[in-house]
């Protein structure tokens, strides 16, 4: 056996330090022996010796210039040294020597796509697939490429391909997985993560796709689990680093989250994403101004990022920077959460428009629509009709509400305009600034026939049935035993499924300080979420449930607007609630979160928006006790001044 073949069967046989001995007794004695040089070249590469690998194949080149492989081989090693422009260079002489090699093609198609060369990175891709059906490679580099296309269902389809090709493709089903995740297929693409994990156990990147997609499914502390796993295997992984950072943000582990953002930022200072995700963090924490830096940061880096431009948008209305914060806020509409409704009508500007038809849509929560409807006579003041296009549950509410000539319900035809505006743009439109809110109250109207059936209830004692029967003995002594309990109506719960609910939510149970003062009766506003939680306070303190009779048949709010105006006051957490009450002119005490919603501002008792509101605060992260602990202290202060005057 010549020693060239000799070589290359230790070569195939993984013994690499023999062969490589072998290349170079041959290239002694025949220094221009092209397959030695190539050869010697791949061990070179092999043992990570780079330039040492790149400079042995350009010389068995120079010997043999129309060797596919060789090309294909150097082309290896100018991807290892990071030599992209080399090599799509080489990749693209093989094609000028070879156009039949789909490897060549499979190769540009990953090379092109980190260069934004999507429609050039596509067409490789479709011909190395075209040339070698079964080239499961190619399909998953195919797939990137129509992903960074956000061609997600071509991309699917071809990572299929790839996986039904090689089942056991690891990095093919990981890749699905994220795919399958951005079509919010998540059940699915937990399981091609985790059969990526089931065929290679050390695949760091496969750890921090499922740890993305469990935090997406709720399971927070397995994605935790899963991600630290990923920075084990690959402790510089910045993507890693990132998403561990928010998995702990929603444990409510803000420092160590803080630690791994920050290392993110260590390890790429370029990352425009955790700069974002850092501000956010940084918002939340009343560090406001840090936020901001951050958020401008991010935006130095991509001055297209949505979700940047967002965050300030917060941070600024929050300050109460209005004049910046209004025009930021206009950016909600590239987020993906956020559906704007693609009508052909020009935007309203604020000018006059007599003579013509303006729909207003409302947008976002029940709130939203509730605190910002104020602006519809300010509108109605520059023109001529004016439709609210509004939530089904709104419709009875805001019947009857000055400047709006029409409702329409969401879902349902819309009738002929002319002009159109986002409910939510009008505050910038009319350049709201502190001074200029317009702030009258009652802007809303209860039901005058409702009214008096609750004050009828009110006065048969229906509220108070269950008060006096539990602490009857207290009327007798205390020095409020005289007047009627006052009536406070409560909510407690939002919807759970927003993300921002675990702060502004608290349980039932927070009320007792309020409960057990005497004189004083709780009434349950809470409809759906949450009132569960009635019976399993009932052996500590009364709360008056109505139960289902409430907004049944008058429709949404409209019983409960009502009750309102027969009650001394409501407390509640940030709903729909304390918008409502506030839209009557009817006092509310709202217990806030540290950082609140942007609406509410910073330390401040008093809202611009509501005359009759009090704001109590949190002063320490997650701490309602000493909110409501306040309010009883507030609430028992008044009762000793005037029992009736809240």
């Amino acid at each position: 056996m010549d020693t060239i073949n000799l070589a290359l069967q230790y070569h195939q046989a993984g013994q690499l330090r023999q062969a490589e001995q072998l290349y170079l007794d041959i290239l002694q004695a025949e220094p221009r022996h092209a397959d030695a040089l190539h050869f010697l070249g791949l061990c070179q590469y092999q043992t990570g010796r780079l330039e040492q690998a790149g400079e042995s194949m350009r010389q068995s080149l120079d010997l043999k210039p129309g060797a596919v492989g060789f090309r294909c081989n150097l082309g290896l090693v100018y991807q290892a040294l990071g030599k992209t422009q080399e090599a799509i260079a080489t990749y693209e002489e093989v094609l000028r020597l070879d156009p039949q090699s789909a490897e060549a093609h499979g190769v540009l198609c990953n090379l092109l796509r980190p260069l934004g060369q999507l429609e050039n990175a596509v067409a490789h891709g479709r011909e190395a697939v075209r040339l070698q059906p079964d080239f499961a490679g190619a399909h998953n580099n195919l797939a990137l490429a129509y992903r960074e296309q956000y061609k997600l269902d071509e991309a699917v389809a071809h990572y299929r391909e790839a996986i039904r090709i090689d089942p056991g493709y690891a990095a093919a089903h990981r890749n699905l997985g994220q795919a399958l995740a951005a079509q919010d297929n998540l059940a699915e693409a937990e399981i091609h993560c985790r059969m990526a994990l089931q065929f290679n156990p050390h695949f760091p990147e496969a750890h921090n796709s499922l740890g993305n997609i469990l935090q997406s499914l709720g399971k927070v502390a397995e994605a935790v689990t899963h991600i630290r796993q990923a920075l084990l295997l690959k402790p510089d992984f910045a993507e890693a680093h990132n998403n561990l950072g928010n998995a702990l943000l929603r444990l409510e582990k803000r420092d160590e989250a803080e630690a791994h953002y920050l290392e993110a930022q260590r390890l790429r200072p370029e990352y425009d994403e955790v700069f974002n995700n850092l501000g956010a963090l940084m918002l939340s924490t009343d560090r406001i101004d840090e936020g901001l830096a951050n958020f401008e940061q991010a935006l130095r880096l991509n001055p297209d990022y949505v979700e940047a431009h967002w965050n300030r948008s917060l941070g600024w209305l929050l300050h109460g920077d209005f004049e910046r914060g209004w025009t930021e806020y206009e950016w909600r509409w590239q987020r993906p959460d956020f559906k704007w409704r693609n009508l052909p009508q020009p935007l309203w500007d604020g000018s006059n428009f007599a003579g013509k038809t303006l729909l207003i849509q409302t947008e976002q929560g029940l709130g939203d629509t509730i605190h910002f409807i104020r602006y519809a006579p300010l509108v109605k003041a520059r023109g001529g009709t004016v439709i609210v296009q509004c939530q089904l549950a709104l419709l009875k509410l805001l019947g009857g509400m000055e400047g709006v000539d029409q409702l329409a319900p969401l879902g349902s035809p819309l009738p002929p305009f002319d002009l159109q505006v986002q409910l939510l743009s009008l505050p910038r439109i009319f350049h709201t600034s502190e001074d200029n809110i317009p702030r009258a109250v009652p802007y809303l109207h209860a039901d005058s026939a409702l009214v008096e059936k609750w004050r009828e209830c009110r006065v048969g004692g229906v509220f108070e049935t269950h008060q006096i029967a539990k602490v009857g003995s207290e009327y007798s002594t205390h020095p409020t035993a005289r007047h009627p309990p006052l009536l406070i109506g409560i909510a407690w719960q939002g919807n759970p499924t927003q993300s921002t609910d675990r702060r502004r939510s608290m349980p039932l149970r927070c009320f007792a300080p309020l409960a057990k003062l005497p004189g004083i009766q709780l009434v349950s506003l809470q409809k759906g979420f949450g009132v569960e939680q009635i019976q399993a306070v009932a052996n500590d303190f009364s709360v008056v449930d109505l139960g289902s009779q409430l907004d049944e048949t008058s429709g949404a709010f409209m019983d409960t607007a009502a009750i309102m105006k027969n009650l001394d006051l409501v407390i509640s957490s940030d709903t729909a609630v304390p918008h409502l009450a506030g839209a009557l002119g009817v006092p509310v005490w709202v217990a806030l979160p540290l950082i609140p919603d942007w609406r509410w501002l910073l330390q401040r008792e008093d809202s611009p928006w509501y005359p009759t509101m009090r704001l109590f605060r949190q002063t320490r992260q997650g701490d309602w006790q000493g909110v409501f602990e306040r309010m009883a202290q507030a609430l028992a202060t008044k009762l000793s001044e005037n029992h009736s005057k809240i």
